[in-house]
């Protein structure tokens, strides 16, 4: 397996208010957890993190919308050129479309969630993932 960035902080991408607080308290359930979690509203928003922030993990909540799902693919393929060594997770609505975004991707993902999972189901994936 490729050398990955050491543990230290995690990428939020995520509109919805709601979702980032929920993430939040998934990882304040867990104080061992050696991450520190930045969220953002906006791509741009995290971009511009990124010059002054290293991230070892970008997790992208994408939309259901065809165009904003495709711009946020293209953005993780991009992502995952410039920086191979981040890792990249993708949160879905539901299983159908945490399949569809698994398929589609023009890069490797390391990880898809569903909204859709039971919360142990879905910490428990994430948390493993971001802790390879």
């Amino acid at each position: 397996m490729e050398n990955r960035i050491a543990k230290g902080n995690v990428a939020l991408i995520e509109k919805c208010v709601m979702s980032s607080i929920g993430m939040k308290s998934l990882f304040d359930a867990f104080p061992d957890c050696q991450y520190k979690l930045h969220i953002f509203p906006t791509q741009s928003a995290f971009q511009k993190a990124m010059l002054s922030t290293p991230f070892s993990v970008v997790i992208f909540s994408l939309s259901a919308m065809r165009e904003d799902r495709r711009m946020g693919l293209a953005y993780l393929a991009e992502l995952a050129v410039n920086f191979p060594r981040v890792r990249r997770l993708v949160i879905a609505d539901d299983d159908a479309e945490a399949r569809l975004i698994d398929s589609l991707s023009p890069s490797p993902l390391d990880g898809v969630l569903s909204k859709a999972s039971s919360l142990a189901q879905f910490a428990g994936k994430a948390l493993f993932i971001i802790e390879q």
